[in-house]
């Protein structure tokens, strides 16, 4: 794996869903990155996605709770999926299957526990897209359920799904502050100076530590 993307995958983690406006402002990063507002803008996205505003998530709520992205994002995407409306072809699947699996195990040397986290979270998606394709729940996914399901839009809700079920550490239904990640508790160990700010050197060094780490 290449310095890049091992600097990439600490700007993800980082960057989790609900701290993507803490590390970035119209799709563009902002150094340095300061650690008490990336945490009033977290506490914020969790008080607006708090409809009833009792200062609890619930899975409906947990559902519109999304990482807001520019337009300029989503309209290239958008662009790109109508250029390339074929499926990968299946060589192609396969390399990109490979390379996944690849980057997922110099990911696992580097960050174990939070490895064995998403495998968990994998699983369970996996679980619950087979439930939710299960239109008439007879524990069989028949080719029309297959064929007639959005399984994009299915693919997110069961994403969604599990990841709550990960989140909610004492299974009440509902998702305190403190089960929400916050970005600011990484950007506090990656502020290395104790200056409240994150800047590019800091956030480089400690992709050079993951590269070792990954490396080793």
């Amino acid at each position: 794996m290449s310095k890049p993307q091992i600097i990439k995958i600490g700007l993800v983690i980082t960057a989790t869903w609900l701290g993507t406006t803490a590390m970035a402002k119209d799709g563009q990063n902002r150094f340095p990155i300061s650690i008490a507002e990336a945490e009033a803008r977290a506490s914020a996205h969790f008080k607006n996605a708090d409809k009833d505003k009792d200062g609890l998530l619930s899975k409906d709520e947990f559902a519109q709770l999304r990482p807001e992205q520019s337009r300029r994002k989503v309209r290239s995407a958008g662009k790109k999926h109508q250029e390339r409306p074929d499926r990968r072809a299946p060589k192609d699947s396969q390399i990109w299957e490979n390379k996944k699996q690849e980057m997922r195990a110099k990911f696992a040397q580097a960050y174990p526990e939070r490895a064995a986290q998403q495998a968990q979270i994998r699983a369970a998606t996996a679980v619950r897209m087979f439930e939710l394709l299960d239109a008439d729940d007879n524990g069989l996914v028949d080719a029309a359920e297959f064929v007639k399901a959005d399984r994009n839009e299915l693919g997110r809700q069961a994403r969604q799904q599990a990841a709550f079920a990960h989140l909610d550490a004492n299974d009440d239904g509902v998702l305190t502050p403190t089960e929400v990640p916050n970005p600011a508790v990484r950007l506090r160990r990656l502020d290395t100076d104790g200056d409240g700010k994150v800047s590019k050197r800091e956030m480089r060094k400690d992709g050079r530590a993951q590269l070792k780490a990954a490396s080793s």
